[in-house]
């Protein structure tokens, strides 16, 4: 078969596989895969990651599950496992395979009687503390030894309950019940790590207890000391790769709803307001939590908008006024209620919000809306909704995980509110009469702020999700950027922005490596503030201080990617002369005392 069939071939299956999808197809799907790698070597459509598995017991077909299950999600895995029986020489030798493969996340799994022998004797029997404490010890010494060795990030299975007490229905009533002991060893393993920002904890414990019996099958444990059923793997692959997507910045940032039939049931604009059914019994029941599931998200940070085919008035009408109508029209970023073709609608939203078309889901009930919005933007991630609405909220917890990100930082808290003040600086900007007089008007104040505990997390996913104007869209942890701050060998700058509408929070990191020159390690601003002026704030003020250092020359690099367009003239725009270039990496150079950019007049250092 000819290699560009194949791959469509694979895609098409790809798009088909979900937690029900049988085993053996996964398999081949996996090992299909790996066969076009070793023919293609092009994948600057893909997001590579490095993943390595350090287990106490064999793993089984992880990796091949979440191989297809990744490059389902345009993510190309390279993963490593530790050989059986030695996690802890993997994890004590600097030399050893894992630290030579220099993973970016690393995913360790124990059990509880490997770390300590006694611990299967200890339930139901005496106070576990002293079994406990052995154990968080066993686990710190290992993590310790990562951390001197690796700066990718460690994930550590929490540990699972089975469930299943020899006290039986009395096992809640018992001092040292097993539901007790385990609650209090996966307690002091989150109080341990709750604060170090190398490391997560993925808890396996409550996947266990959603998936069931499935995560286990006790042949396969006696005769190959496997942990996982062929059942859980879909399922744990996704948890696997929820990590992975955090860490790459690669998150869905917003979710477009249809109306009809998607948010309410019945149609609006034929069945009025008090036809549809919202609220009250089935199944107006099921489309208000579907509401309330997606307004959960809202609050993490997803934004929400609208694209339904619909008059504007009608639309608007149950989300202004329908009682039981849980999203109101401050929760929505951006509301299309036409006519229009929807994928062209899709494409207005993204371009408005400013953000790629790959950050984006869709959900609608119509599988022909569905089916256009995939053949004109394959990069949008669709999901149709099943004709029963009491499957609803099922089908978008499948899909919920995408949004995941490390940390839930204040902005996040606060996009929503964020996006609504957006609306009024458009509004604003189609009434004024120059792009001047907007932003004279908007009032803009700009902020250096100290990188210090309450926003390490903030700055730490900027680097991980922006993607449009980032030169060189290089990734940190907030282990990284606390190194840096611990490092006199760097700077690190964080921009905070408000305007007369509202506060933007922290939208730009600057991050430079001091040595005889200033290099710009880091350069990237939030797609949210784009058009202000506020990146030739930020390289003025970095001018500033290489000139109270007495520095003489400041370079930086732009590494051209399939997104960072929007960069791309930044330092060519600024005085910075062009010294070295390559296909993709071009590097500039600006004698500091030669700087002449004038600073944005509109703009007010705070």
């Amino acid at each position: 078969m000819h290699l560009e069939k194949k791959r469509d071939n694979i895609m098409d299956r790809l798009e088909k596989v979900d937690d029900q999808t049988p085993f053996i197809e996964w398999i081949k799907l996996s090992k299909e895969i790996k066969n076009l790698d070793k023919q293609e070597d092009d994948f600057d459509l893909l997001c590579q990651a490095k993943i390595a598995f350090i287990t106490s017991f064999t793993t089984g077909y992880l990796t091949d599950f979440l191989n297809v299950l990744a490059r389902k999600e345009g993510v190309l895995t390279k993963c490593y496992n530790s050989p059986y029986g030695q996690y802890m020489m993997e994890i004590l030798n600097p030399s050893s395979g894992l630290y030579q493969f220099e993973p970016e996340v690393t995913f360790l799994a124990l059990r509880p009687e490997q770390l300590d022998e006694s611990w299967a004797n200890c339930p139901f029997f005496e106070d576990p503390t002293i079994h406990i404490q052995k154990i968080i010890t066993q686990i710190k010494q290992i993590t310790d030894n990562f951390k001197r060795n690796s700066k990718g990030l460690l994930v550590i299975f929490n540990f699972k309950n089975n469930g299943y007490s020899p006290y039986g229905i009395n096992d809640l009533y018992q001092q040292y019940g097993q539901n007790h002991i385990y609650g209090q060893l996966n307690r002091a393993l989150f109080d341990t790590f709750k604060s170090d920002t190398q490391i997560r904890i993925l808890d396996y414990n409550s996947l266990y207890n959603y998936v069931g019996h499935k995560t286990y099958n006790d042949r396969m444990y006696y005769l190959g000391d496997f942990e996982f059923s062929e059942s859980v793997l879909p399922f744990l692959a996704k948890k696997i790769l929820s990590y992975i997507i955090a860490v790459k910045g690669i998150s869905k940032k917003c979710i477009i709803v249809d109306l009809d039939n998607t948010l309410w049931g019945g149609i609006i604009g034929e069945d009025g307001l008090e036809g549809i059914k919202l609220g009250g019994s089935f199944p107006g029941n099921a489309f208000r939590d579907f509401q309330f599931y997606l307004l959960k998200l809202h609050q993490t940070g997803v934004i929400l908008a609208i694209c339904s085919k619909n008059n504007l008035d009608d639309a608007l009408e149950p989300i202004r006024h329908h009682p039981n109508m849980v999203l109101r029209e401050k929760h929505f970023a951006n509301i299309k209620a036409n006519w229009n073709n929807k994928a062209l609608n899709i494409k207005s939203i993204a371009e408005e919000l400013n953000i790629g078309l790959e950050s984006l889901v869709f959900i609608d009930d119509n599988p022909v809306e569905i089916n256009l919005v995939k053949q004109v933007l394959p990069m949008v991630k669709c999901v149709q909704l099943p004709k029963d609405p009491a499957l609803y909220v099922e089908k978008l917890k499948e899909v919920s995980w995408l949004f995941n990100k490390l940390s839930i930082t204040e902005e996040d808290k606060e996009r929503g509110k964020m996006y609504a003040e957006q609306r009024l600086r458009k509004e604003m900007e189609q009434s004024v009469n120059s792009v001047e007089e907007f932003l004279y008007g908007l009032d803009l104040q700009l902020e250096f702020v100290t990188v210090n505990e309450y926003n390490i997390a903030r700055i730490a996913q900027l680097t991980q999700r922006t993607n449009q104007f980032n030169v060189t869209t290089k990734r940190y942890t907030v282990s990284d950027i606390d190194s840096y701050l611990n490092n006199s060998d760097y700077l690190v700058l964080a921009v905070r922005v408000q305007d007369k509408f509202g506060d933007y929070g922290i939208v730009g990191v600057v991050n430079i490596r001091k040595t005889e020159i200033w290099r710009i390690d880091t350069f990237l601003l939030s797609c949210r503030v784009l058009g202000r002026g506020i990146e030739k704030a930020m390289l003025n003020q970095l001018i500033k201080l290489a000139q109270e250092d007495h520095v003489e020359t400041i370079e930086g690099v732009y590494v051209k990617t399939s997104k960072n367009a929007p960069c791309e003239s930044l330092y060519k725009d600024n005085n910075f002369s062009l010294v070295n270039n390559d296909e993709k990496v071009f590097v500039y150079q600006l004698e500091v005392t030669k700087y002449n950019v004038k600073f944005p007049e509109w703009i007010k250092i705070r």
